[in-house]
């Protein structure tokens, strides 16, 4: 579970260094793209707000004890 959470986290990492500040839309399929093959249970309303956060230039955090895996 460990690494599953560290896998998660380079990944909201990588979108966000990349695309903090674009449109949410773009900032969305970016994380799409990034969690897809991820063993996580993201919904697309749980990923358009990630997409939000990131979009407004805030750092995802991913807690992987909350994490449905």
């Amino acid at each position: 579970m460990r690494d599953a959470g560290k896998d998660a986290q380079a990944a909201f990492d990588r979108v966000h260094r990349s695309y903090a500040g674009k449109p949410v839309p773009i900032v969305f399929a970016q994380l799409r793209s990034a969690t897809r093959g991820l063993p996580l249970d993201l919904s697309d309303k749980a990923l358009r707000e990630y997409a939000q956060t990131i979009s407004n230039g805030t750092r995802i955090v991913f807690d992987v004890r909350k994490a449905k895996l």
